[in-house]
């Protein structure tokens, strides 16, 4: 059974955006899509993401200072990097941010299906973290 996962979809690129959008939703998934860093805030990083797609060249605060933020708040969260930086070290650096998987542009909708489709089956074979 498929989960629906909470999507946040951060691109600047408007109909590269609305694209990925359009796509997850038509997964079932529950999709937001932003124009930057800026618009997810610190209190939406607080709100229940299951799923990061991120672009890395953002207006403001780019892809890995985002990714390094939200990775401290929410280390369960999944976060897809897809960019058109493609060199070896940026593909490290993105890792190092806390990337779980790195697509460079252009990417095909059946690799972000399958990216976002293997991602999900990740967050459902992860245990719960225990309470303290």
């Amino acid at each position: 059974m498929a989960t629906h996962l909470n999507i946040v979809v951060v691109e600047d690129n408007d109909d590269l955006r609305e694209a990925i959008v359009e796509v997850l939703s038509a997964l079932g998934h529950r999709v937001l899509g932003l124009t930057c860093a800026e618009e997810l805030g610190d209190e939406g990083a607080q709100a229940v993401i299951d799923l990061l797609v991120v672009d890395l060249n953002l207006p403001g605060e780019d892809g890995v200072s985002l990714t390094r933020r939200l990775r401290q708040i929410q280390p369960g969260l999944r976060i897809l990097m897809m960019t058109a930086r493609d060199t070896v070290r940026d593909k490290v650096s993105g890792y190092e941010a806390g990337a779980d998987m790195y697509l460079t542009k252009p990417v095909s909708i059946e690799e972000l299906t399958a990216a976002v489709q293997s991602l999900e089956q990740g967050l459902n074979a992860t245990p719960a973290p225990p309470d303290n």
